[in-house]
């Protein structure tokens, strides 16, 4: 999987958590059409200017709400999640692509995914297609 470009956000971030990993990266979602129930659009089709534009302001949004309980946490973990969209930002469908191993740490990155919902809005109109793209969470 490509990371996406936003490197802008994950200097200050890997810098305030004082970590080799930034605990949130956003990949690539070309390989997850699989889970789409509607036509998804994974960004192949639109400006790809726009889309890392929102691609950082979802990651910002889903950020603010990740945060562990104060514990040792096995720094391996990884949950994978992919995010289905609607025009208006409502997320429609959550997916775990790769659970971590550790079920206490997966709730943990759901419920980051749903306390930010709704994300940003990335389109003005009802026309456009539901949007995909994964995350990564890391302790």
């Amino acid at each position: 999987m490509k990371i996406y470009k936003i490197s802008i956000l994950l200097i200050p971030l890997t810098i305030l958590w004082g970590c080799a990993k930034p605990p949130l990266v956003i990949v690539d979602s070309s390989s997850f059409s699989k889970y789409c129930t509607q036509k998804a659009n994974p960004g192949s089709d639109l400006d790809p200017e726009l889309l890392d534009k929102y691609h950082k302001m979802a990651y910002t949004h889903i950020s603010s709400n990740w945060a562990l309980p104060e514990k040792k946490w096995d720094k391996t973990l990884v949950t994978t999640v992919v995010i289905q969209t609607l025009y208006d930002g409502t997320i429609e469908k959550i997916y775990v692509e790769k659970k971590s191993g550790n079920n206490e740490f997966d709730s943990f990155a759901l419920k980051a995914i749903r306390e930010s919902n709704p994300l940003p809005k990335y389109s003005n109109t009802e026309d456009t297609e539901c949007l995909l793209f994964g995350l990564k969470f890391y302790p």
